[in-house]
């Protein structure tokens, strides 16, 4: 099977993540000098904003 990666940088907007999901892709996080710091999946980001406090 093959995967898909793109790299995002410690603190880009959590608003890039969606498109790099719905692409089938995983987002390798890495730091200034492009160190791997971690990964995040589709999964991730879900869990993330389930664990968001409702508004309203």
């Amino acid at each position: 099977m093959e995967r898909r990666v793109s790299t995002v940088a410690l603190h880009a907007s959590s608003s890039e993540l969606p498109r790099i999901f719905e692409r089938g892709e995983v987002a390798i996080v890495v730091d200034e000098q492009r160190n791997v710091l971690g990964i995040l999946t589709k999964m991730d980001l879900i869990e993330m904003l389930a664990r968001r406090p409702q508004i309203g």
